[in-house]
């Protein structure tokens, strides 16, 4: 079995390390977060159509009948927020 051994001197380089021991949680993040953007992307999100002012899709079900016609589409900003806190939370003591 490999074995890998750093030495360090400096708290400064510490930082270094610890972030070279903890890359598979950077490529994940990443990886999550394109997974995100591809999504939204498509449209695979919870979206809320608004037609005169008035919300007729929300949440993945249809409030109200609609057609595409002078239709606006908006994404929770709470959700996508949640989403992305989600995906750094375990690496935000690597890129504080």
């Amino acid at each position: 079995m490999a074995k890998t051994i750093f030495e360090f001197d400096e708290f400064e380089d510490r930082d270094d390390i610890n972030i070279i021991v903890n890359r598979h949680k950077l490529v994940t993040a990443l990886y999550e977060l394109a997974n995100l953007r591809r999504n939204l992307y498509k449209g695979y999100t919870n979206i809320i159509v608004v037609k005169d002012n008035e919300i007729v899709f929300k949440d993945g079900r249809a409030l109200k009948e609609y057609n595409t016609d002078n239709t606006e589409e908006y994404i929770n900003t709470d959700d996508i927020i949640n989403k992305i806190d989600g995906i750094l939370e375990e690496i935000n003591s690597l890129i504080n």
